[in-house]
């Protein structure tokens, strides 16, 4: 399940793409080439929409400052967290890059749902996405 916050129930994996649908095709670059993906992407005429970590509580897999790069053919560079969460937020980057609209999404799951998942502990995410018009 991945867990949205302000979602009264959580949205099913199976409504969201596998990451190796999503990236399948894409090259995948390290953090540090995130900016030069992007450059390249923009010069080539590609809308591109950017996702970053803004903010953490408790437990996640990403600190605060990691992106991730969406462009409008579904390529991706970088990784904001892994799992559901970056399915999720590849979608919201594709609705970014469609409608314009930035936004800042929310993703948690706490300690006794992280248990029954197999996870030692919970944490919460914030990831500001937005379409670069730059």
């Amino acid at each position: 399940m991945c867990y949205r916050a302000g979602r009264q129930t959580p949205r099913p994996r199976s409504e969201l793409p596998s990451l190796g649908a999503i990236r399948a095709g894409a090259k995948h670059s390290p953090m540090l080439d995130v900016l030069d993906t992007v450059e390249r992407w923009r010069s080539g005429g590609q809308r591109v929409a950017l996702a970053t970590v803004v903010g953490v509580e408790k437990s996640a897999p990403r600190d605060a400052g990691a992106t991730m790069a969406v462009n409008e053919r579904g390529e991706v560079a970088g990784s904001v967290s892994g799992g559901c969460v970056e399915a999720a937020v590849y979608e919201e980057a594709q609705d970014a890059i469609a409608g314009g609209r930035a936004r800042l999404v929310t993703y948690g799951i706490s300690d006794a749902q992280a248990i029954e998942h197999g996870l030692t502990c919970g944490g919460t995410i914030h990831v500001f996405v937005e379409r670069l018009d730059w």
